[in-house]
């Protein structure tokens, strides 16, 4: 059992195996965007069990194993992926008031790589090196620490974590850059992943989000207020001294049992300061109910939330009347996406592609805990007619 493994509630763990889901299966999903050029591979020391078309896979997997009475495990870079979509949610919200501090140019600047060792539709084509020339380019504009801070960079990141937060960066600077490229022949109980010191990166990553702030646009700051509390149980827990008060409150802010389909009023919850509204698709509302999330589960935490913990009971006449919480559905989907033209010099065609990445598939570890991995694709759109 690790340092930062321990009990939550007072349930019975579930681990009986759950059905497998293949690599076939992820391309098939990728496909319902376009082409599938190249994708994440699988991990093999877990057992992969859904993909991304649900609704946000971090959000997804929390609430399973919380409804499910199944091991939860967090992963620091899922954790960070899933705040830096949010941040980049409000840099594209705000991109001309925060143009200075990301580039010292107007309009768009392209990004062109070259990539004369591609082959058309060839599967053999190294696109797994392609996002960090995109990263290294925008990183001559935006400066290494901007850049750093958006990566992953803990100490159990994988390569398609770091994919992931590349494609990240180069949606959080989307308003900023073209890009193109040229070719031709030529809940049992949880456990923190990582180190207590990954934990403690995020959370100095965070900070480090704040000189973003708008005086117009004051939700990034006020999203660092309510994350950093958050945060400060995750480096506490991984320090070996969890407050099983708040993380049996990861749905619900009484910290017992529920209903599949009760809002979510717990932590998780903290990590999307925006959500998708049904009258407006595409369009991110500010998430209201985050917003005081702290505040109110100290409240709720003196009003019995031990207790309630203790007995894995909702505690009776508890309304939960301190935030409203948000639906599952209404929070946006773990993918960034970035468009990017292909230019093949020695026919002249030009392929539409798209970048995702983020987070893409949840895994069933040998132990039965669930735990929220990253994924890409790059696909070709469809040809206009």
């Amino acid at each position: 059992m690790s340092q930062a493994r321990f009990n939550v509630h007072a349930v019975q763990p579930v681990t009986q195996p759950l059905e497998q889901f293949t690599q076939e299966k992820f391309v098939e999903k990728w496909s319902k965007f376009g082409k599938v050029q190249a994708c994440s591979k699988l991990d093999v020391d877990a057992v992969p069990i859904s993909g991304f078309d649900q609704p946000n896979l971090l959000a997804t997997t929390v609430y399973r194993s919380f409804y499910e009475h199944r091991p939860l495990k967090l992963n620091p870079n899922i954790i960070w992926l899933t705040i830096a979509q949010g941040f980049g949610l409000y840099v594209n919200k705000n991109a001309e008031a925060l143009r200075s501090q990301f580039v010292q140019f107007e309009g768009q600047k392209e990004i062109l790589i070259k990539r004369f060792d591609f082959f058309r539709d060839s599967p053999l084509n190294d696109w797994q090196s392609v996002f960090p020339q995109f990263a290294e380019q925008i990183e001559k504009h935006i400066g290494s620490d901007t850049e750093k801070l958006i990566e992953c960079n803990f100490s159990n990141t994988t390569v398609t974590d770091r994919v992931s937060s590349q494609i990240i960066l180069m949606d959080i600077c989307k308003s900023y850059f073209r890009y193109r490229m040229l070719g031709g022949c030529g809940i049992p109980w949880i456990e923190l992943l990582g180190t207590a010191e990954d934990w403690r990166l995020i959370r100095q990553k965070v900070v480090g989000l704040a000189r973003f702030g708008l005086s117009s646009d004051k939700l990034l700051l006020q999203w660092i207020g309510e994350l950093l509390p958050a945060l400060d149980h995750f480096v506490s827990a991984a320090e070996g001294h969890p407050d099983l008060c708040y993380w049996g409150s990861v749905c619900n802010l009484s910290g017992g049992s529920g209903t599949k389909g009760d809002p979510l009023t717990g932590w998780i919850q903290v990590f999307f300061p925006y959500l998708n509204q049904s009258y407006q698709p595409g369009v991110p509302v500010q998430n209201n109910s985050m917003l005081n999330w702290h505040d109110s589960f100290k409240e709720a935490k003196k009003l019995g939330v031990e207790n309630a913990l203790k007995s894995s009971q909702n505690i009776e006449g508890f309304q939960q009347k301190f935030i409203q919480g948000i639906e599952l559905n209404e929070i946006p989907g773990g993918l960034s996406k970035v468009p990017v033209i292909f230019e093949w010099i020695d026919t002249g065609e030009k392929q539409e592609l798209e970048f995702y990445g983020g987070i893409a598939v949840t895994y069933q570890h040998a132990d039965g805990g669930l735990e929220a991995r990253s994924g890409w694709a790059v696909v070709e759109l469809p040809k206009k007619k």
